[in-house]
């Protein structure tokens, strides 16, 4: 990636416990022809991966795709495409479900506590979306969506380095790209996002969650 790469990251999360994802990644180059990305949740398991490369001529390569275990981390998968892809640069979309990796309510976060699973957030009793990006680019942008029943209030704007170090100071000057485009629809905007650090909008679940 370079800093004319942008990403777009769209998340919803469904009455049915899934969370629907989408990367559009504009303006990227490959290292090696290689692709890869890391599915990071302690809940659910990551399925029904599709990519499209579109490169600046207009060509379009759709690759077979499919999620492997990480061989380190156990709440990790990945997703590799190696192939005969050119460097770039490309318009690429990622897009996957979460099988039931959404926690909807503070009954289903007791849970996941005690299964001495979850990250930072999840340790506060934070349900969360975030963006990260793993070279300098220009802009980040998260949108996320919840499901009209799930009455959480404005999600917090939460920034970590890669060590998972909370840095206050980081939402400050971020506010101002937190925008509610839509009822439970928000919009996150990170203009030259740190490198590998990850940008969350977090919220806590009702106490129990009744499906509508």
């Amino acid at each position: 990636m370079s800093l004319t790469s942008r990403i777009l990251k769209i998340i919803e999360f469904t009455s049915d416990h899934d969370i629907i994802v989408e990367w559009i990644l504009i303006n990227l180059n490959l290292v090696d022809g290689r692709f890869e990305r890391t599915i990071t949740n302690s809940t659910g398991y990551p399925s029904d991966p599709k990519i499209v490369f579109t490169d600046r001529l207009g060509n379009v390569t759709k690759p077979t795709a499919d999620f492997q275990r990480h061989p380190i981390r156990p709440d990790a998968w990945r997703v590799q495409i190696a192939g005969n892809l050119e460097n770039g640069p490309y318009r690429i979309e990622f897009s996957f479900a979460s099988q039931k990796g959404a926690i909807l309510s503070q009954q289903e976060m007791q849970k996941v506590l005690q299964s001495g699973a979850p990250g930072p957030l999840r340790r506060e009793g934070f349900e969360f979306a975030s963006i990260s990006a793993d070279a300098p680019v220009e802009l980040c942008q998260l949108l996320l969506i919840l499901h009209r029943g799930l009455n959480a209030g404005v999600p917090e704007l939460r920034v970590y380095n890669n060590e998972d170090q909370h840095f206050p100071v980081e939402m400050e000057d971020l506010k101002d790209g937190l925008l509610k485009i839509g009822p439970n629809r928000y919009s996150l905007t990170i203009w030259y996002p740190r490198q590998d650090w990850w940008y969350s909008l977090a919220w806590r679940p009702p106490q129990a969650w009744t499906p509508q």
